[in-house]
């Protein structure tokens, strides 16, 4: 059973076209995680005096329809298994109504903030409530190229993004939400003024500290269709894939 929470899409969450981010639809998501955990007595606050922390690993959206500006939407979150040593939960965004905006996959790592190591799903101390998967075959599969599987030739566009205060969150890195606005920032903004994201995958392979620079580059695979990788002076940051799913209205 999903844990739901109702919100508001925020002004300052959306876009030219008065339409919520994808950055937006992944701190609510983000936010609505938190927020069930802590209704189970396991808080970030409680995780981080034990030293445990839960870290991104990937993150998977399929948009339907995005939010409009000041629209009420339902938030919902659910923990639906392990795949190897990786926490799964699964997110819906829907209307009061119940319509289906946005559905949502995720790959979580337990991690020790002591000593940086990934833990084993069987080392977190608290009972885990997870629920039957309700999204499998939906977003849950979408691929991301690596580089070594490109056409060669491929016109590859380059920005670079230095990390700053606003991108850091209480762990020290780049938030997982900053992300999103990475990848759109590399995207052609003629394109995002006419077109919507149906899809966007992004992979973290290593975290960004401030001071670091990432190096985005942009690779159009087809029709709407592009792979984005950042990189930093330690190596790949993140991999992602985004693909129009239709026009801006």
């Amino acid at each position: 059973m999903y844990f739901y929470k109702d919100m508001t899409a925020a002004y300052y969450d959306c876009d030219q076209s008065n339409e919520l981010k994808p950055s937006g639809m992944l701190r609510y998501m983000q936010q609505t995680s938190s927020e069930q955990l802590r209704g189970l007595g396991q808080s970030p606050e409680r995780l981080y005096h034990e030293k445990l922390v839960f870290l991104l690993s990937k993150f998977n959206l399929r948009i339907e329809r995005y939010p409009g500006c000041g629209e009420e939407i339902r938030i919902g979150t659910a923990a639906v298994g392990l795949k190897g040593a990786r926490f799964a939960r699964e997110f819906v965004i829907e209307t009061k109504n119940g319509e289906r905006l946005v559905s949502g996959y995720s790959l979580w790592v337990l991690t020790d903030t002591g000593e940086h190591r990934i833990l084993r799903p069987k080392e977190y101390p608290h009972q885990f409530p997870f629920e039957a998967p309700g999204l499998a075959g939906i977003v849950d599969d979408i691929p991301i190229p690596r580089d070594k599987d490109l056409a060669p030739g491929l016109l590859r566009e380059i920005i670079e993004i230095p990390v700053r205060y606003s991108h850091i969150d209480v762990n020290l890195h780049v938030n997982n939400a900053m992300y999103a606005d990475f990848v759109c920032d590399a995207l052609p903004f003629s394109e995002l003024c006419k077109k919507r994201l149906g899809t966007l995958a992004i992979h973290f392979a290593g975290e960004a500290r401030h001071g670091d620079v990432i190096r985005v580059e942009t690779a159009r695979l087809g029709e709407g269709v592009f792979r984005i990788a950042g990189t930093h002076g330690r190596g790949l940051c993140f991999e992602a894939v985004a693909a129009y799913g239709r026009s801006s209205h």
